[in-house]
């Protein structure tokens, strides 16, 4: 899953890299690319964006600054403009087109960009969720900033997919508090890592996309589920349907968290 995850966005930064070197001939000055160029450029894509995909970004300070070249949409952005040099432009950093594409994709979108941008792979980590909270509340109104401070609370780094992120933000949003994502455990000889989980109750909830259809990755999660089950771990396996039908997925949840309050409880009181 992590290099087929590293390869895609390298794959994304990589093709919107020839796209900004193809107009950069006929702009007059050192384009500041931006936007939904520069959450590409920093290998994320931007799902369900109200910005036009084929558009090359870039953020000028001043309205006579905006260049007139095919192709090329220019944006006036009063907050600073942190960037990175590359060969022969610039692009804002992750932190500053984060805020920047706020008032162009909804929440979850929002959630799911910063996830990347803070994921687990350090290849392609590109910040931290310091550096975004920092950059979007130190601006004073920009478009989008409720937004910012709105999805903020569900923010969640060290994720390995968007599914993850997805995840976290739906057991925020219900009241289950903050989980943890990628938490290491011990196992027998190795170790391994929870998609997201709430280590203090022993609960698990693990991804089931494609991936894990394979038969030697079946019998690996097999494994791993029967080692956690001996340390007192519970194991709640989520696909795409559950989000479909939350009702359901929500009364396991609640199920399993009363149980593991029970047990933990009477652990506490055995010793």
């Amino acid at each position: 899953m992590a290099s087929f995850m590293r390869e895609e966005a390298q794959q994304l930064s990589s093709c919107i890299r020839s796209k900004m070197r193809l107009v950069l001939p006929h702009m007059k000055h050192t384009p500041v690319f931006s936007h939904r160029t520069a959450i590409e450029y920093w290998g994320s894509r931007a799902p369900d964006s109200s910005m036009k995909p084929l558009t090359l970004h870039v953020s000028v300070s001043q309205r006579d600054e905006r260049p007139h070249t095919q192709g090329v949409s220019a944006h006036l952005w009063r907050g600073p403009l942190l960037t990175h040099m590359d060969d022969g432009f610039e692009v804002v950093r992750p932190e500053v087109c984060w805020a920047q594409m706020a008032q162009h994709c909804p929440p979850t979108t929002l959630i799911i960009i910063a996830a990347n941008f803070t994921c687990r792979d350090r290849v392609r980590r590109v910040t931290t969720l310091d550096e975004i909270i920092g950059y979007a509340t130190s601006l004073k109104g920009f478009h989008g900033k409720r937004k910012c401070m709105e999805v903020i609370p569900f923010l969640i780094e060290n994720t390995d997919s968007p599914r993850e992120a997805m995840l976290a933000e739906f057991l925020i949003r219900h009241g289950f508090g903050r989980p943890v994502a990628n938490f290491r455990v011990q196992l027998e000889g190795r170790v391994c890592y929870l998609d997201v989980s709430y280590p203090d109750l022993k609960i698990a909830f693990e991804y089931q996309g494609s991936y894990h259809a394979d038969v030697e990755q079946m019998r690996r999660d097999m494994a791993k589920h029967n080692d956690l089950l001996k340390r007192g771990w519970q194991i709640i396996y989520v696909t795409l349907e559950d989000f479909r039908n939350p009702a359901q997925f929500l009364d396991i949840i609640q199920v399993t968290v009363e149980q593991q309050h029970h047990l933990m409880g009477l652990k506490k009181v055995v010793r």
